[in-house]
């Protein structure tokens, strides 16, 4: 009997010895994208692209040409109406609050014990 797949960061699907075992190489080149996506992320979300005022602009492929869309646009059209009202009673949407987002990340608890050892304190926050 050979060892259980335990996900393709961890070993391969194919049913051999050699593919069933543990193999760190993939462990690393899925931190390596990991850490890849994750600055991406922080550059979205703190350089701009997370301001509010700029929902029209945000990617819409994903409902174009479907029922999604229409409703999608009338609420940025709500949003830009609620976004030009607050602007009009003073209130700054410049500020963080309207221009960043935060973002949570998780992963796959199977991985625990092979990501400890990877984990560590980020020094920005």
């Amino acid at each position: 009997s050979l060892p259980s797949y335990r996900g393709g960061n961890v070993n391969c699907e194919e049913f051999t010895a050699e593919g069933r075992r543990n193999n760190p190489n993939l462990m690393v080149k899925a931190y390596d994208q990991s850490a890849q996506t994750l600055n991406i992320l922080r550059a979205f979300s703190t350089g701009g692209f997370a301001d509010i005022s700029r929902l029209q602009a945000w990617n819409l492929e994903f409902v174009e040409a479907s029922d999604e869309e229409s409703r999608y646009r009338k609420l940025a059209e709500k949003v830009d109406e609620s976004l030009r009202f607050m602007k009009a009673i003073g209130i700054d949407t410049s500020k963080p609050e309207f221009t960043t987002g935060d973002f949570i990340t998780a992963h796959e608890c199977l991985l625990r014990p092979y990501t400890q050892a990877l984990t560590r304190e980020d020094s920005i926050t």
